[in-house]
C-alpha cells in the first residue's frame, strides 16, 4: 500500500495491520474479473471503455479520501482498483486507434519508456552499479 494510504488507514481510521492486508487483498479481486472488460467491450467502444474507467478511478478516489469508516474506505479502493483494472489494459488500443499507424510503435515506445523511468525512478537508490 502506498505510503499516505497506509498513513491515512493508521492515522485517520485506526485501522490494525490485519485490516490494512484485508483492504490490501480485496483491492486485488477486480484484477482477477478482468474477463468482464472482455465483455463490456463488445457492448461499448474502447473509447467509453476508457472514459468509464477514468471516471471509476476518480469516483473511487473521491470516496476514499472522504472516508471515514473501514467500510468505506474499502468500498473507494474497490471502485479505484475496477476504474484502474479497466483502464490498464485499454491504454495501448487507445493509443494505437489515436495514432497511425506509422506513429504508433514510436508513441507506445515513448510511453513504455516514460512508464519505465517512473517504476525505475522509486528504486534507482537500490540499484547498484552495473
Amino acid at each position: 500500500m502506498a505510503g499516505g494510504l497506509y498513513k491515512l488507514c493508521v492515522e485517520e481510521l485506526g485501522v490494525n495491520a490485519a485490516q490494512v492486508g484485508v483492504v490490501q487483498s480485496l483491492r486485488e479481486v477486480p484484477g482477477l474479473l478482468g474477463f468482464v472488460l472482455g465483455f463490456l467491450v463488445l457492448l461499448l467502444t474502447e473509447m467509453r471503455v476508457m472514459g468509464l474507467s477514468v471516471l471509476l478511478t476518480g469516483l473511487g478516489v473521491v470516496v476514499t479520501g472522504w472516508s471515514g469508516s473501514l467500510g468505506l474506505f474499502i468500498v473507494g479502493t474497490m471502485i479505484t482498483s475496477v476504474g484502474f483494472h479497466f483502464f490498464y489494459p485499454s491504454n495501448a488500443s487507445v493509443v494505437l486507434m489515436a495514432v497511425g499507424k506509422a506513429e504508433a510503435p514510436k508513441v507506445l515506445g515513448r510511453l513504455n519508456s516514460v512508464a519505465g523511468l517512473r517504476r525505475g525512478g522509486r528504486h534507482a537508490g537500490r540499484l547498484g552499479p552495473g
